[in-house]
C-alpha cells in the first residue's frame, strides 16, 4: 500500500531494498526495483546512496543503519522509519545502548509508529518529539 500511494504521487521511481533473502523473494517479481541492502559500511553505502541517488528515504519498522542513516543526513536527504512499534524494555532504550540509537533517532525527520503507546514509549525514553502515529 506504502509503495502504491508513493508511485501515485511522485514521479521518481520507488527502490525497494531487502537485507534477507525471505523478504526480497517475496516481492522481486511484482516491483521494478527491489535490490539488496549492502553491508552498513560507509564505502558501501556511500556507493548504494550514489548509485541510487534517492529524494528520501523510508526504513520500515527496526530498521536502524547508522553509517546509511549518517550518510542520508550529512546529505540532507530526508529519512523517515514507518510502521515502527516501541516497547519499554527495547535494546534501543538500555543504558549500554541508549545514546548509540538516541543519535541515530535524531537525524530522523519523522518516526511513524503504530500506536499512542509506541508514541509514548519513544517521546519519553528519547525526549524527541519527531513521532506520529499512523496505524
Amino acid at each position: 500500500m506504502l509503495v502504491k500511494l508513493l508511485k501515485e504521487k511522485y514521479d521518481n521511481p520507488v527502490v525497494l531494498t531487502f537485507f534477507s533473502p525471505s523478504g526480497y523473494e517475496k516481492i522481486k517479481t511484482k516491483e521494478e526495483f527491489v535490490l539488496y541492502l549492502p553491508i552498513d559500511k560507509k564505502n558501501e553505502m556511500r556507493k548504494f546512496i550514489d548509485a541510487i541517488n534517492p529524494v528520501a528515504f523510508i526504513f520500515i519498522k527496526y530498521e536502524f543503519w547508522k553509517n546509511l542513516i549518517d550518510l542520508l543526513h550529512e546529505r540532507k536527504i530526508p529519512t523517515y522509519v514507518a510502521f515502527a512499534r516501541f516497547y519499554e524494555k527495547d535494546i534501543y532504550f538500555k543504558p549500554l545502548f541508549k545514546n548509540f540509537y538516541k543519535s541515530i533517532f535524531s537525524k530522523l525527520m519523522k518516526v511513524l509508529v503504530q500506536n499512542k503507546e509506541s508514541q509514548k514509549i519513544y517521546t519519553k525514553k528519547t525526549g524527541m518529539k519527531n513521532v506520529s502515529v499512523v496505524g
